[in-house]
């Protein structure tokens, strides 16, 4: 579409999803194409209304697309989705066959349900799932009652009081076994608390997100965040899937941590902002006096954001890139070329050479796709999206991820003003031209 989006020449669009209804599929850290490549996994949510938040009762449909003819197959419909992650649906090979599984809600509580392709009922089981393993013996994952009364990413469907506390006893990080339905708790909330203790925990709000396994699945990355009433802050951990932490990051109080992806089993990459003076400044005033502080953050997006490009950004207010760690915690170095001072979403080829990633909306309102050549130094700037929805919960981020091999890369997008899904065939050969 006339500029709504830009694609670079070895980039093309092999499919889009309708305009009759929203589409999206949700987090960077998963695959949406089957095995083949040949079915799309996707969220629908069908109304009339224009974007918004979803409302406590509502159901979001989970199907998937023929690529070879665009069709699309209803599969299930759920109470447990949100626009970023979506439902954590997934394909998984599960008792000798390609099925999807995603996350429910029976009995006022969260559930995984794995359902055929034909739209039957294969399986219910008693967690919702976050991370999967490679063989779809067991996720890792944790408790979406809780997340509702935190920052966290969550459902709205269940608003259990129970959970509204600073910290709780479903707190921390369980192992569900994906065949018997049995589940343990692996990692309390006090242990992550009390791994390298800070006194600024005392009397917070603590919880846990965005667990990450690593390719093999073996061992997992995770966020603890806490909330002293002063917004929160981000520690990031590593751990082995039977419960031992093996590394938390340093220099956590003067970082703050957003989005991270393994580049190969004992190495991953995570964005980090390191906040210069003026960065401290406009942080203390704009977090800690209230509706004045609100009122100054958006007049410095509103009118000032888009006059400051990342660089200078970089130079005077903070240092921003994708920082290099090894599973022990040990800093290897970043990557901060061009865009890449952009906070994204990145994963990494199997042979862990490139990085894909996108950024949030730059000053000229466009998202982009990225690809970084980690050998070369080099940057690709696959294609651009008109970002007319931002600063919300029902944004649409890139999240782009790889297909089941390099060629391929699906994104989600708003670029029309409307939820939708894109994937796109790249051309590696002319790209490296």
């Amino acid at each position: 579409m006339d500029n709504l989006y830009s694609l670079s020449n070895y980039a093309r669009v092999s499919f889009e999803s309708p305009d009759d209804d929203r589409y999206w599929f949700g987090y960077y850290n998963y695959c949406p194409l089957d095995k083949e490549e040949k079915r799309l996994l996707s969220h629908r949510w069908h109304s009339d209304d224009a974007e918004r938040n979803f409302e406590q009762n509502e159901t979001i449909d989970i199907g998937y697309f023929s690529l070879d003819d665009g069709a699309w197959h209803y599969v299930a419909t759920t109470h447990a989705a949100n626009w970023q992650q979506g439902a954590m649906s997934q394909w998984i090979n599960y008792d000798g066959e390609e099925r999807i599984i995603f996350n429910d809600a029976e009995g006022g509580k969260y559930v995984s349900r794995i359902y055929n392709t034909d739209g039957t009922l294969y399986k219910t089981l008693p967690m919702a799932i976050y991370g999967i393993n490679p063989n779809a013996a067991f996720s890792i994952t944790m408790s979406f009652e809780r997340a509702y009364w935190c920052r966290a990413y969550h459902y709205e469907y269940i608003r259990d009081e129970r959970y509204n506390e600073q910290v709780t006893d479903v707190d921390g990080i369980y192992k569900m076994d994906l065949h018997s339905g049995e589940f343990e708790k692996i990692i309390d909330i006090e242990t992550i608390i009390n791994t390298d203790f800070g006194d600024e925990f005392r009397d917070a709000k603590h919880w846990v997100e965005h667990i990450m396994l690593n390719p093999s699945g073996n061992k997992f990355a995770f966020y603890h965040r806490f909330d002293s009433g002063n917004g929160y802050k981000t520690r990031c951990l590593v751990a082995d899937i039977q419960g031992n932490i093996i590394s938390c990051l340093k220099n956590w109080e003067s970082t703050s941590w957003s989005h991270l992806g393994w580049i190969d089993d004992d190495n991953f990459v995570i964005f980090g902002v390191k906040r210069k003076m003026l960065g401290n400044a406009y942080s203390a005033v704009t977090q800690k006096t209230g509706a004045f502080g609100q009122f100054l953050r958006k007049c410095y997006r509103k009118i000032f954001a888009r006059h400051v490009s990342p660089q200078l950004h970089n130079k005077v207010a903070a240092s921003s890139h994708y920082e290099i760690y090894n599973v022990n915690g040990k800093y290897q170095g970043c990557y901060e070329k061009g865009k890449l001072v952009i906070d994204g979403h990145p994963s990494f080829t199997s042979d862990g050479r490139y990085m894909l990633t996108d950024t949030y909306a730059d000053s000229e309102n466009r998202r982009n796709l990225l690809v970084y050549d980690t050998q070369k130094s080099k940057l690709y700037e696959v294609a651009n999206f008109e970002s007319p929805i931002n600063e919300t919960a029902y944004r649409s981020d890139l999240h782009p991820r790889f297909g089941r091999t390099k060629n391929k890369i699906i994104v989600d997008t708003a670029h029309t003003g409307k939820h939708k899904i894109m994937v796109l065939e790249i051309d590696w050969e002319e790209m490296e031209k």
